[in-house]
């Protein structure tokens, strides 16, 4: 029996002591990286691994725990692989691990070829994953510094049709009440609002004022809708099949005076948007679902500009799923060629998920 944090913890792992303070016992970290496969079960001795899957020690350290994958598989398996890590590497270190709440991050090495002077198989690291995830690291425990009066988040609503009877569509999960209850939360733990009166009274009130802004019903925009845009992106960085498919930037769709506009709701800190559409002009069903389709200029501009103008420390994207875990890239295991690692860099992703869609929700883990 140990004290971590002020809890008291019957297993605690030895390995983990040195992280608390040996006077407090408090955590001295912000964040944990761990590169363990499997989970922190209970071993027995007299047979096979038990299955009731404890996290006790892990969870009483109150940090983000970040698991950075060792794949067994080869750096060129992958990286030619739409699939991204194997079947095994995806059990060993994406599903299994989630039993102990951790944050599935990215690949940072792979097996190397078997070292001939001395029989010794090495893992070789990939710089830039290795990076990526020290910067998401970084995030996450800046953002434990910082007041939560002062964290700027937005939250972007599903719209998968692009239709707004769709807007959050999400099986059985009433999304814009279930928006209220989390803005209730946040306010009660000090996040900034703005002024008094500024939020909707419900979550109806709250859809009907985004689609006065925009409900992506249409192509192009009214010129009361533009003139009310939260704000408007000039230039944006492009990869050559976008401009293949939809033109040069600004592009047609969404565009007021040369440049995109981006609409939704601001209040204070809180900024309430809708996902863009994956594209127009074709059938709604293969512009959802087709994998090698990139999105419109507009799309890419909304989370650069929540990122780089708006300075969003995190995303949470509400409804059932939306279309950027479907942009073109690999299914698990994420390269800096895959459209959702490029979009949100090192920006904390918070998608919460009703669990009876468990295709859709494998589909989100991007």
């Amino acid at each position: 029996m140990g004290d971590v944090n002020g809890h008291a913890v019957e297993r605690f792992p030895t390995a983990l002591t040195y992280l608390l303070h040996p006077v407090t016992g408090r955590s001295m970290v912000d964040v944990l990286i761990s590169s363990m496969a499997f989970a922190m079960g209970e071993v027995n001795p007299d047979g096979p691994t038990l299955g009731n899957w404890s996290a006790e020690g892990i969870k009483a350290l109150n940090v983000p725990v970040l698991q950075a994958i060792n794949s067994v598989g080869t750096y060129d398996e992958w990286k030619e692989s739409s699939r991204g890590l194997n079947p095994l590497d995806t059990a060993m270190n994406v599903a299994i691990p989630e039993f102990d709440g951790r944050i599935i991050t990215l690949p940072v090495s792979f097996m190397a070829p078997v070292d001939e002077t001395n029989s010794v198989q090495y893992y070789e690291p990939v710089v830039d994953r290795v990076v990526q995830v020290a910067k998401q690291a970084t995030k996450l425990a800046t953002l434990r510094h910082k007041p939560n009066s002062d964290k700027r988040i937005a939250f972007m609503l599903t719209n998968s049709s692009g239709k707004a009877e769709r807007i959050g569509d999400a099986v059985g999960l009433d999304t814009p009440a279930s928006i209220m209850k989390v803005f209730e939360a946040m306010k009660a733990a000090g996040y900034d609002f703005g002024e008094d009166g500024s939020l909707p009274s419900d979550g109806d009130e709250l859809i009907q004022n985004l689609v006065d802004r925009c409900s992506y019903d249409e192509i192009y925009l009214t010129e009361q809708q533009l003139a009310n845009a939260a704000g408007h992106v000039q230039k944006e960085r492009q990869k050559d099949h976008i401009v293949d498919q939809w033109g040069k930037p600004p592009g047609e769709a969404y565009v007021h005076n040369d440049a995109i506009s981006l609409d939704g709701l601001e209040f204070g800190n809180i900024f309430m948007a809708l996902q863009p559409p994956r594209g127009y002009g074709m059938d709604p069903g293969k512009i959802y679902h087709t994998p090698d389709l990139p999105p419109p200029h507009n799309y890419f501009a909304l989370y650069r500009w929540l990122r780089d103008v708006w300075k969003a420390d995190a995303i949470v994207h509400m409804g059932k799923h939306g279309t950027l875990e479907w942009l073109p890239g690999k299914g698990v295991g994420l390269s800096s060629d895959c459209y959702p690692d490029t979009f949100l860099d090192d920006m904390p992703l918070i998608y919460p998920f009703i669990k009876m869609v468990p295709y859709s929700l494998s589909a989100c883990q991007v």
